[in-house]
Formats: C-alpha cells, structure tokens, sequence
C-alpha cells in the first residue's frame, strides 16, 4: 500500500513506483482508493 501515492507534493512516491516497475520488467497490478491524497493498494496476483 502507497499511502499518499497521489500527493502532488510528494512527486517521489510514483516516480519511485515507475522506476522500480521499469527495474523488474512488468507493471504491478494496482488499485487507486480516492481518498484525500491518492492511496495506491498494490496487488498480489
């Protein structure tokens, strides 16, 4: 779980999603929550 994941004040958290996604070689299946900040719950297939 990414808490803050869509605070635009904390531009790291999806930058550092997006570089470690292209360091494995495949997206992680995820669920945004809407909640104040954008929470990103990471999936396990």
């Amino acid at each position: 779980m990414l808490h803050d994941w869509g605070n635009p004040g904390l531009p790291g958290l999806g930058k550092a999603l997006e570089r470690y996604e292209a360091e494995v070689g495949e997206r992680l299946p995820a669920v945004p929550i809407p909640d104040l900040n954008g929470t990103l719950v990471l999936c396990r297939l």
